[in-house]
């Protein structure tokens, strides 16, 4: 990349970061739609969640302008409609969501619904590289897989939404390796999307450090969560970088493996399907650490997941397998040392 090229994407990244920061100081200011502390609530006092309406202005912004200035994209034009309405319906289901209670199966439904809308524009996970099997072609059955990777990263970004600065500063990360691994593999449209993304959500998390003064509400969170899960589709599969799919879920193995690590521990004890404050993080907050600790103990689980994001894209097949069990035994450890104390305390 040429010099010059360097400071446009720098100046595009600026001025997205820019709008985020000045929409969310406006949605703080204007548009409050409150989020009052109940008791599964980690904060004290009523505090707006609007914050996830400046990052999908923002970033809308960032990608009107992107198409506008004429450079390529990956999505045909017929296929950018499908699009725009899988992400409408995400975030007016989760911006209703904000200001009134919508049930968890409407949810579900509405999210279903959006994933179905890009599968039917033909971006679903066709191929897969599987260690000593080599690439497997996995016809109707990838359609399935990626509906249910779209709705499970979508669920999982969102649970993992409880505390000061912890989604904000995952998803920073997450986009800035991501950013970077697909930029040496050659993209372009991937690789613009998750700077502005990245810019977008870093313009917001300045206001959302601890104390915060505005969280991202379901808008943001599942907004996030479905971009991040279409994102590792596209990169894989259509993208000219061709990043493998694996990267994606290493990147967000902390949000997957708590999301997962919780629903089966509260099945196989029998609790109900409600809201609750039993995540790992929580538990960990409630034992005592607050927001800045447990927020920069994901920060250093995502800088883990990057180095091993890294890693895969250069070396590929089986370290993609090393990196998952690598992660599953730093993970299996936290769990276990986090469920016995919180047991030990009654908190579960």
């Amino acid at each position: 990349m040429s010099y010059d090229r360097l400071l446009v994407h720098i100046g595009f990244a600026v001025f997205v970061f820019v709008c985020s920061y000045l929409l969310t100081f406006v949605m703080r200011q204007r548009f409050k739609i409150m989020d009052v502390p109940n008791q599964r609530s980690s904060h004290k006092v009523a505090v707006p969640r609007s914050g996830g309406v400046a990052i999908v202005l923002a970033s809308t912004l960032a990608v009107i302008l992107y198409l506008l200035l004429g450079t390529s994209s990956l999505l045909p034009q017929e296929n950018l409609i499908h699009f725009a309405f899988a992400y409408g319906i995400v975030v007016v289901m989760s911006l209703v969501d904000d200001i009134k209670q919508i049930g968890v199966l409407g949810k579900l439904i509405a999210q279903i619904m959006a994933a179905a809308l890009v599968v039917s524009a033909g971006f679903w996970v066709k191929t897969l590289d599987i260690p000593f099997m080599g690439t497997v072609n996995l016809g109707w059955f990838g359609i399935v897989l990626t509906v249910f990777w779209v709705v499970a990263v979508t669920n999982a970004f969102n649970f993992m939404d409880g505390l000061d600065a912890l989604a904000g500063g995952q998803a920073v990360l997450t986009l800035l390796v991501f950013g970077i691994i697909t930029f040496f593999n050659g993209s372009h449209f991937v690789f613009v999307i998750s700077y502005c993304l990245m810019a977008a959500c870093l313009g917001f998390l300045l206001h959302n450090l601890h104390p915060a003064k505005i969280f991202m509400g379901d808008t943001g969170s599942q907004f996030l969560g479905f971009t991040f899960a279409l994102l590792g589709v596209i990169a894989s599969q259509f993208d000219q970088a061709e990043t493998t799919i694996m990267v994606m879920p290493i990147l967000l193995f902390s949000f997957l493996w708590d999301t997962a690590f919780t629903l089966i521990r509260r099945k196989l004890a029998g609790d109900p399907i409600t809201a609750h404050r039993t995540h790992l993080y929580q538990l960990l907050n409630r034992l005592g650490v607050g927001h800045r600790g447990v927020a920069g103990l994901y920060y250093a689980f995502a800088i883990l997941q990057g180095g091993l994001a890294l890693l895969t894209m250069e070396l590929k097949g089986l370290m993609s397998l090393i990196s998952i069990i690598i992660l599953c035994v730093v993970f299996s450890i936290y769990s276990l040392l986090i469920t016995r104390k919180a047991r030990a305390a009654g908190l579960i």
